[in-house]
């Protein structure tokens, strides 16, 4: 009984043991945004995660995270389009891969457009207060006169 116990301690042990790290991300992502990647297996806390070039030298590097840092992990894409690989990168030099895994990065395009024609027809005054002042015309006067609306009252008042 003891001798089972063991062989089957010993297993699970040598299971955990042999488990290689792995990466999780996705395969396409745009120019310049983040992804957010799992990693499984990494037992350092100071081994990272980074995006290079595909067929990048061993122990190459961009931007990177450490596994370490709390959840979610997160790692900026670089600009440029192209072929990548996301790099799990163990933390003594020369930073060995531990895993890896393709990654497409797509170009981002934008556009603006403007009104080809002014919305409205009616031809814009810069705002006045109750006494004809500009508002960036705000000078104190000398001497203060008090204000005098010059609007003539109608009918409809």
């Amino acid at each position: 009984m003891l001798a089972r116990s063991l062989a089957l301690l010993f297993l699970l042990t040598a299971a955990v043991a042999v488990a290689a790290p792995s990466v999780m991300a996705p395969d396409v992502a745009a120019a310049g945004s983040q992804v957010t990647v799992a990693v499984v297996g990494s037992q350092n806390p100071r081994d990272f995660l980074t995006i290079v070039p595909k067929g990048s030298r061993p122990g190459a590097y961009n931007a990177y995270q450490y596994v370490g840092t709390p959840a979610p992990l997160r790692v900026v894409v670089p600009p440029e389009a192209g072929e990548y690989e996301v790099r799990l990168l163990g933390a003594q030099s020369p930073y060995p891969t531990l895993a890896s895994r393709p990654l497409r990065v797509e170009s981002v395009s934008a556009s603006v457009q403007a009104p080809s024609r002014r919305a409205s027809s009616r031809r814009s005054r810069p705002a006045t207060t109750s006494c004809g002042i500009r508002p960036a015309s705000r000078m104190p006067r000398w001497p203060a006169l008090p204000c005098v609306s010059r609007r003539r009252r109608t009918s409809r008042d």
